[in-house]
């Protein structure tokens, strides 16, 4: 998990190249994450052939907060075929039954943690899908009920149905679901 470091004006800060300046957060630090001034801890889940450069530059793209802009990297495959064996995976199979990727677990944990208070999760492209999965994960916990009531979410170009997530969660949850800046 990763911080798009910002500068002292606030602006988020890039290197001589245009590349976004991150850090890697440490364990406790993921445990602590601090909100921006709207008072929400904004997260974003990156889509497919997104290094952490991309995926930084596009959360920072799609960011709303005025704070810390956190990032849960998917790692990009070495290879096209790769990419899209996961992505089919993620698709098809992901699941509390055939097992969570990674990112999509720490995506869930992280719902579990701050999900109650003010969380805010921006996913684009396949980034919808690994949030989207956690969101189902979630529901599907015995003590589910509430987790997400202080949740927000953004989908770009999501590869992921927005209107199959809000009719999973909206009888449970108050889960307020954008896709894109359209309210569902």
């Amino acid at each position: 998990m990763f911080e798009h470091l910002r500068g002292a004006d606030g602006k988020f800060l890039f290197d001589e190249h245009g590349k976004p300046i991150t850090r890697e957060l440490s364990d406790d630090e993921k445990m602590n994450l601090r909100p921006g001034q709207d008072g929400k801890i904004s997260i974003a889940n990156n889509g497919i052939f997104n290094d952490v450069d991309a995926a930084a530059k596009y959360a920072s793209q799609h960011s709303t907060t005025a704070g810390p802009q956190y990032l849960i990297h998917f790692p990009e495959a070495n290879n096209g075929v790769s990419e899209l064996l996961i992505a089919g995976y993620q698709k098809f199979l992901e699941n509390d039954f055939w097992g969570l990727s990674n990112s999509t677990q720490t995506t869930k944990d992280m719902m579990n943690q701050y999900g109650q208070g003010n969380l805010h999760f921006d996913g684009h492209s396949r980034g919808a899908m690994t949030i989207g999965n956690a969101l189902e994960s979630v529901q599907s916990q015995t003590n589910a009920r509430g987790t997400l009531s202080g949740t927000t979410v953004n989908f770009f170009g999501a590869a992921y149905n927005a209107q199959q997530a809000d009719g999973v969660l909206s009888p449970d949850f108050p889960l307020a679901l954008y896709c894109g800046c359209a309210k569902h």
